[in-house]
């Protein structure tokens, strides 16, 4: 007897898988660093910034810590996908990390369920720059870290040798450990620069 197999749903218009073709370099523990092309940079601030976020995705992240993140899908109430990236929690802040070709649909679909609750979407896709850099990124950023190397678990903002605030989330893909550096744009060209010394 033979079992029916269930069409997979695509991905609507617009979802991408979340660094997919970082994977493989995870896996082998080699350093890496790209900066995503189309990126999606979503935060929401407020005291009830975790608990809207956790009503609209597939992990529990009311349970995450301070600078803890997860792999998650951001759904609607179908449970069809709407995004695919890491939920990072810092302090009051959740962000919403990965690649959307327009992420300004999914603040528009998070804030839709803001209601009363203490929280504020905000989109930073066009005025930053997201760089995901694979661990062991000491081997990347060699002698030019730093005083205090960024771990994974800390929230970190520093700034280059040049002078360009960084902010650095610690994300956690496919069972691996990287960081999300969040940049302004005018500052890719020097943290280009930075990365490739």
């Amino acid at each position: 007897r033979t079992r029916k197999l269930h069409a997979v749903r695509p991905l609507p218009d617009g979802v991408h898988f979340f660094l997919v073709s970082c994977k493989g370099y995870s896996e082998v523990n080699q350093p890496y660093f790209t900066q995503l092309s189309i990126p999606l940079m979503v935060e929401v601030v407020g005291q009830d910034a975790a608990k809207i976020v956790n009503n609209l995705c597939t992990q529990d992240i009311a349970k995450l810590g301070d600078a803890e993140s997860r792999e998650s899908f951001v759904t609607n109430l179908r449970g069809w996908a709407v995004a695919h990236g890491a939920i990072a929690i810092s302090g009051n802040s959740v962000w919403i990390l990965g690649q959307h070709s327009r992420p300004e649909a999914v603040a528009q679909h998070v804030d839709r369920y803001i209601i009363r609750e203490d929280a504020e979407v905000r989109e930073h896709s066009n005025d930053c720059a997201l760089y995901l850099i694979g661990l062991p990124y000491s081997t990347i950023l060699g002698e030019s870290t730093p005083t205090e190397l960024p771990l994974p678990g800390n929230i970190n903002r520093f700034e280059l040798p040049t002078g360009e605030a960084i902010l650095e989330i610690p994300i956690r893909m496919w069972g691996a450990t990287s960081v999300a550096w969040i940049v302004e744009q005018a500052a890719t060209s020097a943290v280009d620069d930075f990365l490739v010394q």
